[in-house]
């Protein structure tokens, strides 16, 4: 989840909009957990898109796929240190010592949004079931449990990082032992 701030509220809103037609996991609500902002910002009729200390300056008007483009190639080297590796959420990679991780779609789900609820440690297991497959009627709880353990297992045999991932009423949480 990233957050999108804008002076503007109608450009937000917008960009916004425009984001989630493309599939970014945006908000801008800043209540909700989030790895970094993403500033829109319209100056000098230019678009400038920041991402903590990196920006790119567009000329407007532009296409929406420059925008995504551009976007894209921020996001793509925007990581979060974990411990003692790096996590790109945008590109589903796990760095350690060198050693590169792609997790699949389910385990990047899972393991973005048990770091984004790391400090709260408020993540409702069924609300995880529902984000991995929100059209299923009903819950079958040994389904997302073998999909943490397969991704504990991977980062173990891949990296070499011991995940330990709780569950205690129905709240799930991660503590990394390397």
């Amino acid at each position: 989840m990233f957050l999108i701030i804008s002076k503007s509220n109608f450009y937000q809103e917008q960009i916004i909009s425009l984001l989630k037609q493309e599939n970014f996991n945006v908000t801008n609500d800043p209540n909700i957990s989030n790895f970094c902002q993403i500033n829109f910002e319209i100056s000098n009729k230019n678009l400038i898109i920041k991402i903590e200390n990196k920006e790119i300056i567009l000329n407007t008007p532009c296409l929406l796929s420059t925008i995504i483009k551009n976007l894209d190639s921020l996001l793509k080297n925007y990581y979060i240190k974990v411990s003692d590796f790096n996590f790109y959420p945008y590109m589903q990679k796990i760095i350690f010592k060198e050693n590169i991780l792609i997790l699949g779609n389910l385990h990047n789900i899972i393991f973005k949004n048990l770091l984004l609820n790391l400090k709260s440690q408020n993540l409702n297991k069924n609300n995880l079931y529902f984000m991995l497959w929100p059209n299923d009627k009903s819950l079958n709880m040994n389904k997302l449990d073998t999909h943490i353990t397969n991704l504990k297992n991977l980062v173990n045999e891949k990296l070499g990082i011991q995940l330990d991932i709780t569950s205690d009423k129905n709240i799930i949480r991660l503590n990394i032992i390397n």
